[in-house]
């Protein structure tokens, strides 16, 4: 048991430190190449911020009719990659309750304009980035079933 315990922070420790590593090699690199950062300093953003982007998700996220009937709601987490030039790119559904509610989250990012991307110093660089999507069936809906 002591092993595994040993193991386990051993493992944990050689995570934090690549991480550490790779930020600093950022700051070093005069051309920063096409690597994805998980560690910046500044991070990629919607451009208006985040009560802009879930204004934007709210307007144009349309309901999929398969799920208003079974009455599934949920949240989609989608993964995406912002690229220096702020578009995105790489669209992955993480968690998802029904696969319609998926399909409508990726149809939707697909739209969305270009982000402001992450900066590492004076340089934009590519990062990933995770965006909770709530659906909701709406009341007015919910009351005429």
């Amino acid at each position: 048991m002591k092993r595994f315990v040993i193991l386990l922070s051993a493992l944990a420790l050689s995570v934090g430190a690549f991480a550490q590593v790779q930020r600093g090699e950022a700051k070093k690199e005069k051309n920063i190449d096409d690597r994805v950062f998980v560690e910046y300093e500044e991070n990629a953003s919607f451009p208006g911020g985040d009560k802009a982007c879930m204004a934007w998700l709210k307007e144009r996220v349309k309901y999929p009719k398969d799920c208003l009937k079974e009455r599934i709601e949920g949240r989609v987490i989608v993964s995406f990659i912002v690229e220096k030039d702020g578009s995105i790119d790489s669209i992955k559904v993480f968690r998802s309750p029904h696969s319609s509610l998926s399909e409508e989250a990726i149809r939707v990012i697909k739209e969305m304009p270009r982000w402001k991307p992450a900066r590492e110093g004076n340089k934009c660089i590519k990062s990933r980035f995770m965006l909770p999507i709530n659906f909701k069936i709406p009341q007015l809906m919910a009351k005429q079933e």
